[in-house]
C-alpha cells in the first residue's frame, strides 16, 4: 500500500509542478496519468 501512495504522491507533485510552469502541460499530464492510475489499481486488485 505504501508503494501505491508513493506513486500517487509522485504523480500529484508532477501535476502541481507542471501546473506552476504551464497549465496546458498540467492538463495533458492529468489526461495521461488518470488512465495509467486506473490500470495500476486494476493490477493491484488482482493481487489483493
Amino acid at each position: 500500500m505504501i508503494f501505491i501512495y508513493f506513486i500517487i504522491g509522485a504523480e500529484i507533485s508532477t501535476i502541481l509542478l507542471s501546473a506552476y510552469n504551464s497549465p496546458l502541460d498540467a492538463i495533458s499530464v492529468i489526461v495521461l496519468i488518470i488512465p495509467d492510475t486506473e490500470a495500476l489499481f486494476d493490477n493491484f486488485n488482482l493481487f489483493f
